[in-house]
């Protein structure tokens, strides 16, 4: 049975992109032979599949897939590991509510001289 971990406050909290987001998969097998993957899904699309070496990864979002709507903030995550002994890959699935940078903005400093309060 496929175990993966999440931080908490990671899965039930609005995720900034540029987050260190660490996945740790627990099998009761050993990882030798194991074949780890994870899969973004955006806008029901499969934008990004990224393969992994190691039952333990950090990655952040941004640097994976960018290409977001500020309408549609629901990243779908599926981190699936396939065993060559089994048919099918084990795998779990999280819903990610992302939280986009501001996009536009003003800076004010006040005052224009002197030392700012």
């Amino acid at each position: 049975m496929l175990v993966t971990s999440i931080p908490e406050n990671i899965v039930n909290n609005k995720v900034n992109l540029n987050a260190d987001i660490q996945v740790n998969i627990s099998y009761p097998k050993p990882p030798d032979d194991m074949y780890y993957s994870m899969v973004f899904i955006y806008s029901f699309e499969m934008v990004k599949i990224n393969q992994f070496r190691y039952p333990s990864f950090k990655f952040k979002i941004w640097n994976l897939y960018d290409a977001f709507s500020i309408q549609d903030d629901q990243l779908i995550v599926r981190i699936s590991l396939y065993d060559p002994m089994y048919v099918m890959p084990s795998q779990n699935t999280y819903k990610f509510k992302l939280n986009f940078p501001p996009m536009y903005g003003k800076v004010m400093v006040d005052p224009l001289s002197g030392i700012a309060g």
